[in-house]
């Protein structure tokens, strides 16, 4: 069975992007890891039709996977909040420690983290580059952890 095939039966009618099937076919993941990841995600609680919109993730390591939502439910992210922060599951464990690092180094308690999730997923040097802005206008750690969401914007 090839990749997509793979995709086709687990996700049964789903529609999954060109970018998804691309990716998956190019990753070097094979059917056994697909169907591991897959698993994983339903575990979670992710929908097929969530899945689906993210099937780039059924290319990625199931290792990988189960790694990030370990590390997010040890920050106190439920099943629900990951699953609708999906992407995070499939990012880099490194990116998401260091942006857990640098956030928390700011004065972000594990709540107020769990409740800006999608930061964990952006490139550290965004919130690196806002912080030095937002720091740089006269605001200080406590305000800018509490206008968190400044930190994670363009």
């Amino acid at each position: 069975m090839t990749k997509t095939q793979t995709l086709d039966a687990l996700l049964g009618g789903q529609q999954i992007s060109d970018f998804s099937r691309k990716w998956v076919e190019n990753s070097d993941t094979n059917e056994e890891k697909i169907r591991r990841a897959y698993e994983t995600l339903k575990k979670i609680g992710l929908s097929d039709d969530k899945i689906a919109s993210r099937a780039e993730l059924l290319g990625m390591n199931p290792e990988t996977i189960e790694r990030n939502y370990q590390a997010l439910s040890k920050l106190g992210l439920k099943d629900d909040k990951i699953a609708s922060q999906a992407h995070l599951l499939g990012r880099d464990p490194e990116t998401i420690e260091r942006n857990y690092k640098r956030l928390s180094d700011l004065g972000l308690k594990d709540d107020k983290i769990a409740s800006q999730a999608h930061l964990l997923g952006r490139d550290p040097e965004t919130i690196e580059r806002n912080y030095k802005r937002l720091s740089d206008l006269g605001l200080k750690d406590d305000k800018i952890a509490s206008q968190a969401h400044l930190l994670g914007r363009d």
